[in-house]
């Protein structure tokens, strides 16, 4: 009923058989036997299947297909291999059964990358994924203070995270939109004297505290007294996340750097299903350790529209801003990419003044490819699936040509 950008990206979704597909429900399409028999109109057609005793695949040939309406791909048959484990796929590679690699833990992919003699290599781009911590300030009244979430996100090494979790396999991020460039330089705030002594981002993290009444107790953990009342706030609150290594990690070094700032922190961890359904569904948290996916129509409503503030909306921060809202209405409503990236900025950096969130990195797809295939250029994805866009254009075998014939 009203005007939707995004729209055209959702065309993308593939054409699937009419013949095969229309007697199968909503219910049953997620489970169907259809879906490891895969019909479409790509470059390449399914040649075989090979099942484990559970009529799982483990195997798939693809062979190119004549009726393709591209350009034939160069490489003729390409083969899919499953594998349970990584230490599995690993050391198939390293045997020379399989030729590539995918999914790739990063400290895995840091010691394959510092082999130059094998017969592989690395490449990796960054995932329209961002992580960071989104605060609940309707839960905990001492997120609900600005400068203790100014503090906060001072303190933080993105870089440093980075390279200490995922081996330099991401990309440190500050606000909420990885497709923006924000004009604004990132600086200490304006209560901090840029001429401060304060020589680290922990230092001048908590000179902004305590030029803000915030005091330090017998115990090193900041307090403050608000209010009529005097009421006693204290820099304590807890991190949610999911049992994941990359996050468990990452919420355990963002706990060391906030307690030594001079906060109480806790981390709690959950199995993805459990976290959802009692801690995000609920919105009974302090503070969340989450990733954002974002699409290729690179719509954010979803994730910062007051609209979805309940579940199964994703605004997990419980952000509410009028003008923010009316910021996405009206992104939503252009097709005009000009109109859209210049209120996107805006956006952005009104996101960033409000700091309901500290954005801390998007991962990286990584992918370990054969030397041997040339012309291998994955660009920007939003799914792993995408590092095939440009499949029919690799090539591995090359003819020597007279100059005169080659043009």
């Amino acid at each position: 009923k009203q005007p939707y950008g995004p729209f055209l990206a959702n065309t993308t979704i593939g054409i699937i058989p009419k013949h095969i597909w229309e007697s199968v429900n909503d219910e049953q399409f997620i489970f169907s036997q259809y879906n490891t028999e895969p019909i479409g109109s790509g470059a390449y057609k399914k040649s075989s299947i090979i099942r484990d005793k559970g009529g799982i695949p483990t195997e798939y040939k693809l062979t190119t297909w004549s009726g393709y309406y591209g350009s034939e791909p160069f490489i003729e048959n390409i083969i899919f291999h499953f594998f349970s484990e990584e230490k599995e796929m690993l050391s198939a590679l390293d045997q020379g059964k399989i030729d590539s690699a995918v999914s790739l833990f990063t400290e895995s992919a840091s010691l394959l990358a510092s082999d130059k003699t094998q017969a592989y290599r690395i490449i990796s781009t960054p995932l329209p994924r961002i992580f960071g911590v989104f605060f609940n300030q309707n839960q905990s009244p001492v997120l609900a203070d600005k400068v203790v979430r100014q503090a906060l996100d001072m303190s933080i090494d993105r870089t440093e995270l980075i390279n200490k979790v995922f081996k330099g396999y991401g990309v440190p991020t500050t606000g909420p939109t990885p497709f923006i460039i924000s004009t604004s330089t990132p600086v200490i705030p304006a209560k901090i004297s840029a001429s401060s002594t304060s020589t680290t981002p922990i230092n001048n993290a908590q000179s902004l505290l305590e030029k803000n009444g915030w005091k330090k107790a017998s115990d090193g953990v900041y307090t403050k007294k608000v209010g009529k009342t005097s009421t006693t706030l204290t820099l304590a609150f807890d991190i949610y996340t999911v049992d994941s290594p990359d996050l468990k990690q990452v919420a355990g070094l963002i706990q060391n750097t906030w307690n030594e700032l001079g906060a109480r922190v806790v981390v709690k961890v959950y199995e993805a299903s459990d976290l959802y359904q009692n801690i995000i569904r609920t919105r009974k948290y302090d503070a969340l350790l989450f990733g954002e996916a974002i699409g290729k129509d690179r719509d954010l409503y979803a994730f910062w529209h007051s609209s979805q503030l309940k579940a199964p909306g994703l605004n997990v921060a419980l952000y509410a801003n009028s003008k923010t809202d009316k910021l996405l209405d009206d992104i939503r409503a252009t097709t005009d990419e000009n109109v859209r990236m210049a209120k996107y900025a805006q956006f952005d950096q009104i996101i960033r003044n409000d700091l309901p969130a500290i954005f801390l990195y998007m991962p990286n797809f990584i992918y370990a490819v054969p030397k041997a295939i040339k012309n291998i250029q994955i660009g920007a994805i939003n799914i792993p699936a995408d590092r095939w866009s440009g499949v029919s254009k690799w090539y591995e075998e090359t003819e020597s040509v007279y100059t005169v014939f080659n043009k």
